[in-house]
């Protein structure tokens, strides 16, 4: 079953979140997990223009569009990426060393985002502290950022030993150092 309707329907703008669940669902029920990945992967790395406009992307570039999401929605999405790439036969159509690559780039991408995740919690205190501080924060909240933006932003800032020390273990873990 693959009627391309409902497939274009859903990659047609205004792209949104609920189209994009729609979308990796889809693909997942028609077995096509490593595109139900793509969507996913870049559902996860999506972001808002600040004045809430949407980009011209449409979701057959995988790029979905800019959506403001949460970093446990980031989180969810990417772990959700992962496990359909994970899913992919290794035979079909020749894209295993591409499917690989993928997920090797999409469990680096989760295993910094769980790093953020910890630094965003250890400076959640912070969140409302005024000027760059507190704005710094909510950056780290909205958006999934590299390994050195999140090490770039705690040295900028805080200092705190045991951010450092998980820096430094995802760091070597990933090969970022």
């Amino acid at each position: 079953m693959h009627p391309v309707f409902i497939e274009a329907h859903l990659k047609r703008e205004p792209v949104n979140v609920r189209k994009c669940q729609l979308l990796w669902q889809f693909y997942v029920k028609d077995g096509q997990p490593l595109r139900a990945a793509e969507v996913l992967g870049a559902l996860a790395e999506s972001t808002e223009y600040a004045d809430g406009a949407t980009s011209s992307h449409t979701i057959t570039d995988h790029s979905c569009c800019r959506i403001d999401l949460s970093l446990d929605d980031r989180l969810e999405y990417l772990t959700l990426a992962v496990g359909n790439a994970k899913s992919h036969p290794i035979s079909v159509g020749g894209r295993h060393e591409t499917a690989i690559a993928f997920l090797t780039d999409l469990e680096e991408k989760l295993d910094v985002a769980q790093v953020q995740l910890e630094v965003y919690n250890t400076l959640v205190p912070h969140l409302n502290d005024p000027g760059e501080v507190g704005e710094k924060v909510k950056i780290l909240s909205k958006t999934l950022l590299t390994m050195s933006e999140v090490r770039v932003f705690d040295s900028n800032h805080f200092w705190m030993i045991e951010i450092w020390t998980v820096l430094a273990a995802v760091s070597v873990i990933c090969g970022t150092v």
